[in-house]
């Protein structure tokens, strides 16, 4: 059973990448008084992850939606509890990054700032902590539309 397909342009990229889910993973430790509740939703969050972030590089185009789709969900989801969870919208924008045509990727990556942004807004998140995803999603999925070229 593989993790990843066998491409040898992905290579070992993926493996460094989900560095950067430790961002989520850390936030519970750092904060004072975390409950063993948001400890098991962290792990579960994690777990969910990997799932799905590993999946997303055995699907292309359109099959990549859902991948895209549920990574934003998560972040959704988790980012008014946990600012590390901003992660999730930046790997939602990677994936969204490889959709054909640009104009496609465009849109999704749009739609996914666009969530942020209206969630920090409705629920009064802290400008800092929203301001690093939005950033980081638009670099991301631009230099991954770029690669794909």
């Amino acid at each position: 059973m593989r993790i990843l397909p066998d491409d040898t342009e992905l290579g070992w990229t993926p493996f460094v990448w989900v560095l950067y889910i430790g961002f989520f993973a850390v936030f519970p430790a750092l904060k004072k008084g975390t409950s063993p509740t948001e400890w098991a939703l962290t792990i579960a969050g994690l777990i969910l992850f990997f799932i799905i972030y590993f999946r997303g590089f055995w699907v292309r185009n359109r099959r990549a939606v859902p991948i895209i789709a549920a990574l934003t969900l998560m972040g959704l989801v988790y980012f008014p509890f946990n600012p590390g969870a901003g992660s999730f919208f930046i790997y939602a924008a990677a994936f969204a990054g490889w959709l054909d045509p640009p104009r496609r990727a465009i849109r999704a990556i749009a739609v996914i700032e666009c969530l942020v942004l209206a969630e920090t807004l409705a629920l009064k998140i802290n400008a800092f902590n929203a301001m690093w995803p939005l950033v980081f999603s638009v670099i991301v999925g631009a230099l991954n539309m770029h690669s794909v070229r």
